[in-house]
Order: C-alpha cells, then sequence, then structure tokens
C-alpha cells in the first residue's frame, strides 16, 4: 500500500518518532525516513511548519499553540519548524497503516 488513499484502519506510530524543543528565530528541520508517507505533528505553542523542506519558509503552514495535524508527506523528505513568538515543543511521528 503505497498511497494514502489506499490505507485502512488504525494508524500505527512508528518506533522512531521525535521530540524537539524549539524556539523563535531559529528554523530546524527533521528527516523522514525512506517509507514516510503520514507524519502527525502537535505543538505546544505556535509553530510555523513547512514540509519538505530543509528550512522555514514563507509557504509554511502555521500551527496554534495545542494544534495537532496529520501531512501526506514524500519519503525521505523534511519538516522544518520555527516558533511564532514562545519557545514550546514540537511532536513529529510518522504514521503507518495497519499493514503498513
Amino acid at each position: 500500500m503505497s498511497t494514502v488513499t489506499s490505507r485502512k484502519g488504525a494508524y500505527v506510530t512508528v518506533p522512531a518518532k521525535t521530540y524537539n524543543a524549539v524556539t523563535s528565530g531559529t528554523s530546524a528541520n527533521v528527516t523522514l525516513s525512506s517509507t514516510a508517507s503520514i507524519v502527525r505533528v502537535a505543538v505546544n505553542a505556535d509553530t510555523w511548519v513547512a514540509l519538505a523542506g530543509t528550512a522555514y519558509s514563507a509557504n509554511a503552514t502555521l500551527i496554534p499553540t495545542g494544534g495537532v495535524e496529520f501531512f501526506a508527506v514524500s519519503p525521505s523528505s523534511a519538516v522544518a519548524f520555527m516558533q511564532v513568538s514562545t519557545a514550546g515543543n514540537i511532536s513529529i511521528a510518522e504514521l503507518g497503516g495497519v499493514g503498513f
């Protein structure tokens, strides 16, 4: 099963989950595995998130404090992130469907 639309059932969190402290004005990134297709991103402070990049860009998505988003991603791409003003944490977990 290689496409998001063909996935059925509950998601399983890949063990190689990352949890990072982030600050405003400093962009950081996490490189995803070669099998990544969906990521769950959760934040505890307003955070800009850019997909498929190694640095924050003007095309980033704003996730507000306490937000959780799911994104379809390309294998081996990266998720870049930067806090808006208050330092906080971001959780980036790769997810796979049953039978992944």
